[in-house]
């Protein structure tokens, strides 16, 4: 059983890094095509396969990424801003990603997000670990708060109580911050076609703004109405109103 456990992960790593393999050949083609189609055709093929790698993968951000650079190539930059995005949260130290996803907006004109949230001042490493990393660092923590808290009852010494006390405060801070993460911080996604927001769920209603929600834009999703047709959103300037659901695609993996 235990041959057959090992040789199914060798399969699986193997099939995994062959499919990486073959998807990054196909950017490379890409990026040295001596014509349009064929740059077209290559960009695409990359990305039709990074898309099938990521759905086996949905929490490794350097899949996100590279179908990021793949829409980029292509010139579809509102979907590469979706992209990068999905990369650093899934990642959130991925530096090339931040770069990138500074570049895409540049060519769009689309201005940097300044959303400020209490709970990510108090808890900076929201910005710093992903929720797997924070899990991760849960189990971790919670096995070192047992082997303390064991020792002090064996030994009754001072020093293992203290550092009972310390993994244990920061198993309890990490708890709180996944939970924040899956409960409290809102839904965010990127705008994919021009949207006028309207001051309700519905066409007929009034625009809030004059100009047009622009696409690559970042907002937040406040609400779900109308059986998923319409979302409550906010802006970054703060402006709060409704789009269609078709217009706007989440960030959150």
């Amino acid at each position: 059983m235990r041959k057959l456990i090992v040789l199914l992960l060798c399969l699986t790593t193997s099939t995994f890094a062959s499919e990486l393999h073959d998807a990054y050949a196909s950017y490379t083609v890409g990026e040295h095509a001596k014509t349009l189609s064929e740059r077209k055709d290559a960009f695409n093929t990359a990305l039709t396969a990074y898309s099938e790698i990521v759905t086996t993968s949905p929490t490794n951000g350097s899949l996100y990424y590279n179908i990021g650079n793949c829409y980029f190539q292509l010139n579809e930059y509102p979907q590469a801003i979706l992209y990068y995005y999905k990369a650093l949260s899934a990642s959130p130290r991925h530096n090339k990603a931040k770069e990138h996803l500074s570049i895409a907006q540049g060519k769009i004109n689309i201005p940097h997000d300044h959303y400020y949230s209490i709970i990510k001042t108090l808890l900076s490493f929201h910005c710093y670990l992903s929720k797997g990393e924070r899990f991760k660092s849960i189990f971790i923590t919670c096995c070192l708060a047992l082997i303390s808290w064991s020792l002090y009852i064996w030994h009754r010494a001072r020093l293992w109580r203290i550092i009972g006390y310390i993994i244990t405060a920061m198993a309890a801070i990490l708890l709180i911050s996944v939970f924040i993460s899956s409960y409290m911080i809102p839904i965010e996604g990127v705008v994919m076609h021009a949207s006028t927001i309207r001051r309700d769920a519905g066409n007929h209603y009034t625009p809030v703004t004059d100009t047009p929600l622009l696409p690559g834009t970042k907002v937040r999703i406040v609400e779900t109405i109308h059986e998923n047709t319409w979302l409550k959103i906010m802006t970054i300037d703060k402006d709060i109103g409704y789009v269609p659901n078709s217009v706007i695609r989440t960030i959150n993996y």
